[in-house]
């Protein structure tokens, strides 16, 4: 999924769970699939919060229309508390990048 600038790194990515991971794009709009994963790497800068929100708001939208369930890493279902704690994982992870790059 990219920003709105094209050019600009994906803020995350979509995955099939079904190894390897890829979609058969002439199959797509008949392809049934398990589950899908939605990820991103962190580049410890300010916007990554902004781009767990919108993968967050993403995936909920994605298991709405889908019938589906929003789970974490360990494909618990996804609760606030585990939303808070990645929040703050992403804060950490900044706070450290800057303190490194001083």
């Amino acid at each position: 999924y990219y920003a709105r600038n094209a050019d600009a790194p994906p803020l995350f990515s979509l995955a099939n769970m079904v190894k390897p991971g890829s979609f058969d794009l002439g199959r797509i709009e008949t392809m049934q699939v398990p589950g899908l994963s939605l990820f991103l790497v962190p580049a410890g800068e300010e916007g990554d919060l902004a781009a767990f929100e919108t993968m967050l708001a993403m995936a909920r939208s994605l298991a709405q229309e889908l019938a589906g369930e929003v789970r974490d890493a360990r494909r618990s279902v996804l609760t606030r508390q585990a939303i808070e704690l990645v929040r703050e994982q992403l804060k950490e992870w900044r706070c450290k990048v800057q303190a490194a790059q001083h």
